[in-house]
C-alpha cells in the first residue's frame, strides 16, 4: 500500500462526526479553487474526508461546520466492503489539525467551561 503526505486548507462542510466504535473522528473539508477562463469566472470545490485518531479525535470532535482549518497528514489508497460491494478510495489520516480562526474556537471552548 503506497502512501504520501498531504496538506490542505479549507472550510468544514459539516460538524465533525465521532465514531461509536473507535477513537475516530471524521471531518469533511472543502477546498475551493477559483480561476478565470475566457473571461468567465470558474470555481471548483474538492471535498476531503479526513480521519483523526486517538487523542486528536477527541479534539477534532469539537470542530463545527464553517470553521476554517489547515490539515496535515498521510494519505493512502485502501479497499473495503460496503453493503456487500467492494469499494476503494483515498484515505486521509490527520497528523495535525489547526483551526485558522483560534479566537472563534477558543470562545466556544470558554463558554463550555
Amino acid at each position: 500500500m503506497a502512501s504520501g503526505t498531504f496538506e490542505i486548507e479549507g472550510n468544514l462542510g459539516k460538524d465533525a462526526v465521532e465514531s461509536e466504535k473507535a477513537d475516530l473522528t471524521t471531518i469533511s473539508v472543502a477546498v475551493s479553487e477559483k480561476w478565470e477562463s475566457n473571461g468567465e469566472k470558474q470555481e471548483r470545490t474538492t471535498w476531503y474526508n479526513v480521519q483523526a485518531w486517538g487523542k486528536m479525535a477527541a479534539s477534532a470532535a469539537r470542530l463545527k461546520k464553517g470553521m476554517s482549518v489547515r490539515v496535515k497528514g498521510r494519505m493512502y489508497h485502501d479497499t473495503w466492503q460496503s453493503n456487500g460491494e467492494k469499494r476503494s478510495g483515498m484515505v486521509f489520516n490527520a497528523s495535525s489539525i489547526r483551526v485558522n480562526d483560534w479566537s472563534i474556537f477558543n470562545a466556544e471552548q470558554d463558554d463550555a467551561e
